[in-house]
Protein backbone atom coordinates (compact mmCIF):
# COMPACT_ATOMS: atom_id res chain seq x y z
CA UNK A 1 0.00 0.00 0.00
CA UNK A 2 2.79 2.40 1.12
CA UNK A 3 4.18 1.79 -2.36
CA UNK A 4 1.41 2.95 -4.16
CA UNK A 5 1.27 6.13 -2.35
CA UNK A 6 4.80 6.98 -3.16
CA UNK A 7 4.79 6.11 -6.93
CA UNK A 8 1.12 8.51 -6.78
CA UNK A 9 2.87 11.13 -5.16
CA UNK A 10 5.93 11.32 -7.58
CA UNK A 11 3.19 11.41 -10.18
CA UNK A 12 2.07 14.56 -8.55
CA UNK A 13 4.89 16.21 -8.42
CA UNK A 14 6.16 15.23 -11.84
CA UNK A 15 2.39 16.84 -13.32
CA UNK A 16 3.15 20.04 -11.21
CA UNK A 17 6.36 20.55 -12.22
CA UNK A 18 7.37 23.83 -14.32
CA UNK A 19 7.00 22.75 -18.55
CA UNK A 20 10.42 23.93 -19.95
CA UNK A 21 9.59 27.18 -21.82
CA UNK A 22 9.65 27.31 -25.87
CA UNK A 23 12.77 28.75 -27.23
CA UNK A 24 11.77 31.88 -28.08
CA UNK A 25 10.06 32.43 -31.63
CA UNK A 26 12.11 35.00 -34.30
CA UNK A 27 9.74 37.66 -35.69
CA UNK A 28 10.00 39.13 -38.94
CA UNK A 29 10.28 43.12 -39.84
CA UNK A 30 7.55 43.95 -41.91
CA UNK A 31 5.67 46.92 -43.67
CA UNK A 32 1.88 47.64 -44.50
CA UNK A 33 -0.70 49.63 -45.67
CA UNK A 34 -4.25 50.17 -45.05
CA UNK A 35 -7.15 49.32 -47.11
CA UNK A 36 -8.47 52.33 -48.74
CA UNK A 37 -11.80 52.02 -51.19
CA UNK A 38 -12.66 53.59 -53.79
CA UNK A 39 -16.01 53.84 -56.19
CA UNK A 40 -15.15 52.78 -59.89
CA UNK A 41 -17.44 53.29 -62.93
CA UNK A 42 -18.00 50.05 -64.81
CA UNK A 43 -16.34 49.57 -67.74
CA UNK A 44 -18.01 46.96 -70.26
CA UNK A 45 -16.11 45.41 -73.09
CA UNK A 46 -17.11 44.22 -76.18
CA UNK A 47 -17.01 44.04 -80.17
CA UNK A 48 -19.04 44.64 -83.04
CA UNK A 49 -19.33 45.14 -86.62
CA UNK A 50 -20.01 48.78 -88.47
CA UNK A 51 -23.45 49.25 -90.18
CA UNK A 52 -24.80 51.96 -92.13
CA UNK A 53 -26.52 54.78 -90.49
CA UNK A 54 -29.00 55.05 -93.23
CA UNK A 55 -29.56 51.45 -95.55
CA UNK A 56 -32.14 51.99 -98.50
CA UNK A 57 -33.83 50.03 -100.46
CA UNK A 58 -33.69 51.90 -103.86
CA UNK A 59 -36.73 50.54 -106.84
CA UNK A 60 -38.54 51.61 -109.74
CA UNK A 61 -41.72 52.91 -109.41
CA UNK A 62 -43.44 51.15 -112.05
CA UNK A 63 -42.83 47.42 -114.32
CA UNK A 64 -40.54 46.69 -116.53
CA UNK A 65 -37.59 45.71 -118.28
CA UNK A 66 -34.17 46.65 -117.32
CA UNK A 67 -32.69 48.58 -119.87
CA UNK A 68 -29.20 49.87 -118.07
CA UNK A 69 -26.90 49.14 -114.84
CA UNK A 70 -24.80 51.48 -114.73
CA UNK A 71 -23.11 50.52 -111.04
CA UNK A 72 -21.83 47.40 -109.54
CA UNK A 73 -21.49 46.30 -106.34
CA UNK A 74 -19.32 48.31 -103.94
CA UNK A 75 -19.17 51.34 -106.22
CA UNK A 76 -19.09 54.75 -104.46
CA UNK A 77 -21.84 57.09 -105.97
CA UNK A 78 -22.79 60.75 -105.73
CA UNK A 79 -26.25 62.41 -104.82
CA UNK A 80 -28.20 62.39 -108.18
CA UNK A 81 -26.10 60.15 -109.97
CA UNK A 82 -28.39 57.80 -113.14
CA UNK A 83 -27.84 54.13 -111.14
CA UNK A 84 -30.37 52.06 -113.42
CA UNK A 85 -33.10 52.67 -116.35
CA UNK A 86 -35.66 50.71 -117.34
CA UNK A 87 -36.81 50.26 -121.16
CA UNK A 88 -39.50 53.27 -121.52
CA UNK A 89 -41.18 52.50 -124.99
CA UNK A 90 -43.83 51.22 -123.55
CA UNK A 91 -44.01 53.72 -120.69
CA UNK A 92 -43.67 56.52 -122.68
CA UNK A 93 -46.57 55.09 -125.06
CA UNK A 94 -48.50 55.29 -121.97
CA UNK A 95 -47.61 58.84 -121.51
CA UNK A 96 -47.78 60.41 -124.57
CA UNK A 97 -51.92 58.23 -125.04
CA UNK A 98 -52.36 60.07 -121.77
CA UNK A 99 -51.50 63.64 -122.93
CA UNK A 100 -53.05 63.25 -126.14
CA UNK A 101 -56.13 62.91 -124.52
CA UNK A 102 -55.89 65.53 -122.10
CA UNK A 103 -55.70 67.92 -124.99
CA UNK A 104 -58.57 66.33 -126.61
CA UNK A 105 -60.43 66.75 -123.06
CA UNK A 106 -59.15 70.28 -122.96
CA UNK A 107 -60.37 71.12 -126.30
CA UNK A 108 -63.60 69.77 -125.51
CA UNK A 109 -63.82 71.80 -122.70
CA UNK A 110 -63.38 75.12 -124.36
CA UNK A 111 -65.82 74.69 -126.85
CA UNK A 112 -68.40 73.52 -124.49
CA UNK A 113 -67.80 76.89 -122.60
CA UNK A 114 -68.49 78.56 -125.74
CA UNK A 115 -71.42 77.00 -126.48
CA UNK A 116 -72.42 77.55 -122.82
CA UNK A 117 -72.46 81.14 -123.44
CA UNK A 118 -74.36 81.11 -126.44
CA UNK A 119 -76.73 78.99 -124.66
CA UNK A 120 -76.46 75.89 -127.00
CA UNK A 121 -75.41 73.45 -123.96
CA UNK A 122 -76.99 73.37 -120.72
CA UNK A 123 -75.00 73.80 -117.45
CA UNK A 124 -74.98 69.87 -116.64
CA UNK A 125 -73.52 69.12 -120.23
CA UNK A 126 -70.68 72.06 -118.92
CA UNK A 127 -69.49 70.18 -116.06
CA UNK A 128 -69.36 67.16 -117.23
CA UNK A 129 -66.63 68.46 -120.15
CA UNK A 130 -64.75 69.65 -116.71
CA UNK A 131 -65.04 66.34 -114.94
CA UNK A 132 -63.81 64.53 -117.80
CA UNK A 133 -60.70 67.57 -118.32
CA UNK A 134 -59.96 66.60 -114.36
CA UNK A 135 -59.83 62.63 -115.31
CA UNK A 136 -57.43 63.63 -118.45
CA UNK A 137 -55.35 65.80 -116.33
CA UNK A 138 -54.81 63.10 -113.46
CA UNK A 139 -53.86 60.50 -116.09
CA UNK A 140 -51.37 62.74 -117.87
CA UNK A 141 -49.79 63.22 -114.56
CA UNK A 142 -49.50 59.71 -113.59
CA UNK A 143 -47.98 58.52 -116.54
CA UNK A 144 -45.45 61.53 -116.33
CA UNK A 145 -44.90 59.98 -112.85
CA UNK A 146 -44.23 57.21 -114.26
CA UNK A 147 -41.97 57.98 -116.82
CA UNK A 148 -39.78 60.04 -114.52
CA UNK A 149 -39.38 57.23 -112.16
CA UNK A 150 -38.53 54.38 -115.29
CA UNK A 151 -35.21 56.01 -113.44
CA UNK A 152 -33.30 54.86 -110.02
CA UNK A 153 -31.42 57.71 -108.79
CA UNK A 154 -28.81 58.29 -106.25
CA UNK A 155 -30.68 59.79 -103.17
CA UNK A 156 -27.36 61.16 -101.24
CA UNK A 157 -23.64 60.19 -101.81
CA UNK A 158 -23.38 56.67 -100.66
CA UNK A 159 -22.03 53.46 -101.53
CA UNK A 160 -24.01 50.26 -103.45
CA UNK A 161 -24.10 47.61 -101.12
CA UNK A 162 -25.67 44.87 -102.95
CA UNK A 163 -27.76 44.59 -106.62
CA UNK A 164 -30.10 42.23 -106.81
CA UNK A 165 -30.93 42.04 -110.26
CA UNK A 166 -29.31 42.38 -114.21
CA UNK A 167 -29.90 43.78 -117.41
CA UNK A 168 -32.59 42.62 -119.37
CA UNK A 169 -34.33 41.09 -116.20
CA UNK A 170 -37.78 42.01 -115.95
CA UNK A 171 -38.57 43.69 -112.53
CA UNK A 172 -41.67 44.65 -110.64
CA UNK A 173 -42.91 47.82 -109.31
CA UNK A 174 -41.40 48.28 -105.65
CA UNK A 175 -39.18 45.67 -105.91
CA UNK A 176 -35.71 46.60 -104.42
CA UNK A 177 -32.78 46.47 -107.26
CA UNK A 178 -30.42 47.80 -105.12
CA UNK A 179 -29.38 48.22 -101.40
CA UNK A 180 -27.55 51.41 -100.59
CA UNK A 181 -26.04 52.86 -97.51
CA UNK A 182 -25.76 56.92 -97.36
CA UNK A 183 -22.87 58.51 -96.63
CA UNK A 184 -22.80 60.45 -93.72
CA UNK A 185 -20.21 61.95 -90.97
CA UNK A 186 -21.54 59.89 -88.36
CA UNK A 187 -21.12 55.46 -88.28
CA UNK A 188 -22.33 53.40 -86.56
CA UNK A 189 -20.89 50.19 -84.34
CA UNK A 190 -23.45 47.39 -83.68
CA UNK A 191 -22.64 44.82 -80.89
CA UNK A 192 -24.54 42.90 -78.72
CA UNK A 193 -23.62 42.42 -74.87
CA UNK A 194 -24.99 39.93 -71.95
CA UNK A 195 -27.87 40.48 -69.81
CA UNK A 196 -25.70 41.27 -66.47
CA UNK A 197 -23.84 44.34 -68.64
CA UNK A 198 -27.01 45.20 -70.14
CA UNK A 199 -28.11 46.96 -66.23
CA UNK A 200 -25.51 49.13 -66.15
CA UNK A 201 -25.48 50.81 -69.53
CA UNK A 202 -27.58 54.12 -70.36
CA UNK A 203 -27.77 56.22 -73.83
CA UNK A 204 -25.49 58.86 -73.87
CA UNK A 205 -22.65 56.80 -72.39
CA UNK A 206 -19.40 57.54 -73.35
CA UNK A 207 -16.94 54.90 -74.66
CA UNK A 208 -13.78 54.69 -76.96
CA UNK A 209 -13.39 52.16 -80.34
CA UNK A 210 -10.36 50.12 -81.97
CA UNK A 211 -10.78 48.86 -85.32
CA UNK A 212 -8.80 45.63 -86.87
CA UNK A 213 -8.38 48.23 -90.15
CA UNK A 214 -7.37 50.84 -87.60
CA UNK A 215 -5.56 49.48 -84.46
CA UNK A 216 -3.43 52.70 -83.59
CA UNK A 217 -6.43 54.84 -83.10
CA UNK A 218 -8.58 54.86 -80.72
CA UNK A 219 -12.02 56.56 -81.46
CA UNK A 220 -14.85 58.22 -79.24
CA UNK A 221 -18.21 57.23 -79.44
CA UNK A 222 -21.34 57.65 -77.59
CA UNK A 223 -24.40 54.79 -77.08
CA UNK A 224 -26.96 55.46 -79.13
CA UNK A 225 -29.36 52.71 -79.19
CA UNK A 226 -30.29 49.74 -76.29
CA UNK A 227 -32.64 47.13 -77.17
CA UNK A 228 -35.36 46.46 -75.07
CA UNK A 229 -35.13 42.91 -75.68
CA UNK A 230 -32.87 39.95 -76.30
CA UNK A 231 -31.79 38.35 -79.77
CA UNK A 232 -33.53 34.99 -79.79
CA UNK A 233 -30.29 33.80 -81.94
CA UNK A 234 -27.53 34.67 -79.47
CA UNK A 235 -29.43 35.75 -76.16
CA UNK A 236 -27.43 39.31 -75.87
CA UNK A 237 -28.83 42.74 -76.12
CA UNK A 238 -28.04 44.74 -79.10
CA UNK A 239 -26.38 48.05 -79.25
CA UNK A 240 -25.60 50.78 -81.21
CA UNK A 241 -22.50 53.07 -80.68
CA UNK A 242 -22.60 56.08 -82.91
CA UNK A 243 -18.94 57.95 -83.78
CA UNK A 244 -17.45 60.41 -86.32
CA UNK A 245 -14.15 59.08 -87.76
CA UNK A 246 -12.05 60.76 -91.21
CA UNK A 247 -10.95 57.33 -91.68
CA UNK A 248 -11.99 55.02 -94.12
CA UNK A 249 -14.37 52.53 -93.01
CA UNK A 250 -16.46 50.24 -94.73
CA UNK A 251 -19.58 48.08 -93.16
CA UNK A 252 -18.81 45.23 -91.63
CA UNK A 253 -15.64 46.12 -90.42
CA UNK A 254 -15.21 44.87 -86.37
CA UNK A 255 -14.66 46.94 -84.10
CA UNK A 256 -13.74 46.85 -80.35
CA UNK A 257 -15.32 48.87 -77.38
CA UNK A 258 -15.00 49.99 -74.36
CA UNK A 259 -17.88 51.55 -72.91
CA UNK A 260 -17.80 53.85 -69.93
CA UNK A 261 -20.97 53.59 -67.78
CA UNK A 262 -22.64 55.56 -65.35
CA UNK A 263 -23.14 53.10 -62.77
CA UNK A 264 -20.16 52.64 -60.18
CA UNK A 265 -19.03 49.75 -57.64
CA UNK A 266 -17.11 50.13 -54.40
CA UNK A 267 -13.25 48.42 -54.85
CA UNK A 268 -10.96 47.89 -52.24
CA UNK A 269 -7.80 49.57 -53.27
CA UNK A 270 -4.24 48.22 -52.40
CA UNK A 271 -0.55 48.26 -53.60
CA UNK A 272 0.54 46.27 -55.88
CA UNK A 273 3.25 44.83 -54.00
CA UNK A 274 0.69 43.26 -51.23
CA UNK A 275 -0.26 40.33 -53.79
CA UNK A 276 1.76 37.43 -53.07
CA UNK A 277 0.10 34.99 -55.90
CA UNK A 278 -2.37 35.22 -58.55
CA UNK A 279 -4.17 33.22 -60.73
CA UNK A 280 -7.46 34.59 -63.11
CA UNK A 281 -9.25 36.76 -60.03
CA UNK A 282 -8.30 34.84 -57.60
CA UNK A 283 -5.35 36.07 -55.53
CA UNK A 284 -3.79 36.09 -52.32
CA UNK A 285 -2.21 38.76 -49.67
CA UNK A 286 -0.91 38.73 -45.97
CA UNK A 287 -3.20 40.36 -43.53
CA UNK A 288 -1.80 41.71 -40.16
CA UNK A 289 -3.36 41.25 -36.90
CA UNK A 290 -1.92 41.75 -33.03
CA UNK A 291 1.26 41.19 -34.53
CA UNK A 292 1.01 37.96 -36.53
CA UNK A 293 -0.06 37.90 -40.26
CA UNK A 294 -2.81 35.66 -42.24
CA UNK A 295 -2.70 34.57 -46.11
CA UNK A 296 -6.20 35.49 -47.19
CA UNK A 297 -8.07 34.75 -50.81
CA UNK A 298 -9.01 37.63 -52.70
CA UNK A 299 -11.36 38.43 -55.72
CA UNK A 300 -9.26 40.81 -58.10
CA UNK A 301 -10.78 43.11 -60.51
CA UNK A 302 -8.03 44.54 -62.29
CA UNK A 303 -4.64 47.17 -62.25
CA UNK A 304 -4.80 50.55 -62.57
CA UNK A 305 -1.75 52.11 -62.30
CA UNK A 306 0.44 50.35 -59.38
CA UNK A 307 -2.69 49.90 -57.50
CA UNK A 308 -4.97 46.64 -57.36
CA UNK A 309 -8.64 46.90 -57.52
CA UNK A 310 -10.30 44.48 -55.30
CA UNK A 311 -13.59 42.81 -55.64
CA UNK A 312 -13.86 40.74 -52.31
CA UNK A 313 -11.97 39.60 -49.54
CA UNK A 314 -10.96 42.12 -47.78
CA UNK A 315 -12.51 45.37 -45.33
CA UNK A 316 -12.12 48.61 -45.10
CA UNK A 317 -8.98 49.95 -42.83
CA UNK A 318 -7.58 46.49 -42.84
CA UNK A 319 -3.47 46.22 -42.79
CA UNK A 320 -1.86 44.50 -45.82
CA UNK A 321 1.85 43.33 -46.49
CA UNK A 322 3.54 45.33 -48.90
CA UNK A 323 6.93 44.88 -47.75
CA UNK A 324 8.65 41.29 -46.41
CA UNK A 325 6.03 39.14 -47.53
CA UNK A 326 8.29 36.67 -49.49
CA UNK A 327 9.65 35.20 -46.07
CA UNK A 328 6.29 34.93 -44.41
CA UNK A 329 4.04 31.54 -44.06
CA UNK A 330 0.53 31.81 -42.91
CA UNK A 331 0.32 33.11 -38.82
CA UNK A 332 4.26 33.97 -38.80
CA UNK A 333 5.13 36.52 -36.06
CA UNK A 334 6.11 40.05 -37.54
CA UNK A 335 6.86 43.42 -36.59
CA UNK A 336 6.13 46.65 -37.68
CA UNK A 337 9.57 47.99 -39.04
CA UNK A 338 10.06 51.83 -40.34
Amino acid sequence: MKYHFFFLCLFIIGCTAKAPAPPPQTTIPVKTTPVKAQQIRTTVYTSGKTISRQKIQLSFKVDGLIKHIAVREGDTVQAQDTLAILDQTEIRAHYDQATAAYNKAEQDHQKFQSLQKDQVVTQTQLLGAQVTLEAARSARDIAAYNLTHAVIIAPTNGRILQKLGETKEMIRAGMPLFTFASQTNIAILQAGITDRNVLHLALGDSATIAFDAHPNIQIPATVEKIAAAAMPQTGLYEIELAFVTPHTLLPGMIGHTHIYTQHSQNRWIIPIESLIDADNDRGFVYVLKDNIVYRRAVTLDKLQNNMVLIKEGLTLGEEVVTDGASYLSDQSQVTLSQ
